[in-house]
């Protein structure tokens, strides 16, 4: 099944937002329902596509690794492993997913003090769209794009008769990959301590087939030229202490 069925049941780009799939499913839904005269496998074609494309982590796992990995993601990941199959390679559950990546924003301690909403910009790796199979390489919008990594896939071998084990091999990908940067834009809580993570949700390195990993945040505090956090202050301050500290944190 083609990994681009789901946009074309609702006919949508595939930088289609939530806002505009939403409103392409209820002219659809209205216009095939069945009690209006309307195909009932065309209504239930729109209403499996809107599920898929309105669900965050589902459409992250069909972006990335198409309706097999959406198939594996819904109904192999609370299959029970037997050791069998987890020594011979068939108890793996679930999608294929990257490896998270971690990264530190450094800000001030009157951000951490307040609060206040602060951004970051990363650099990180994507599939590119439309681009798969060599025909497509030299099209105009995939002249920007690259290699991408080698793709895993899971292939059967028969070691005696009768008996076939599941092996990974590494095999070229025909996707396109280029990087781009990513803003990342967060809340920093007033109070928040040192090291507090935030964590982005399949904002990680893309790659062909594999869902991506989090990238996690960790807030790290700037020195500052009078104050340190862990500075216990006296009783009662000096009219000068005073007005230092408010015109620091108002």
């Amino acid at each position: 099944m083609n990994i681009d069925l789901d946009f074309c049941v609702l006919r949508v780009a595939l930088d289609a937002d939530a806002a505009e799939i939403k409103k392409v499913f209820r002219k659809l839904s209205i216009k095939n329902h069945p009690d209006k005269g309307g195909d009932a496998k065309k209504f239930q074609q729109i209403q499996r596509a809107y599920e898929v494309l309105s669900d965050e982590e589902l459409r992250m796992v069909y972006d990335h690794a198409g309706h097999e990995g959406l198939d594996q993601h819904e109904k192999g990941q609370n299959a029970p492993v037997s050791p069998f199959d987890a020594f011979f390679g068939g108890g793996q559950r679930g999608v294929n997913r990257g490896p998270d990546a971690k990264v530190d924003m450094h800000v001030s301690l009157e951000d951490m003090y307040n609060g206040n909403d602060v951004s970051m910009s990363i650099k990180r790796r994507i599939v590119c769209r439309n681009c798969k199979g060599r025909s497509n390489w030299r099209k105009d919008h995939c002249k920007d794009c690259g290699e991408c990594p080698p793709e895993i896939k899971m292939v059967q071998q028969q070691v005696a008769p009768g008996f076939v084990v599941q092996q990974q091999q590494q095999v070229p990908s025909e996707h396109r990959c280029k990087n781009e940067p990513k803003e990342l834009k967060l809340t920093v809580e007033k109070g928040a301590p040192d090291g507090y993570e935030v964590k982005f949700k399949g904002a990680s390195e893309q790659s062909p087939g594999q869902v991506p990993g989090d990238v996690i945040v960790s807030l790290r505090q700037k020195d500052h030229s009078v104050f340190r956090r862990k500075v216990k202050f006296p009783k009662k301050l000096t009219p000068e202490q005073a007005e230092a500290i408010e015109k620091l944190f108002v």
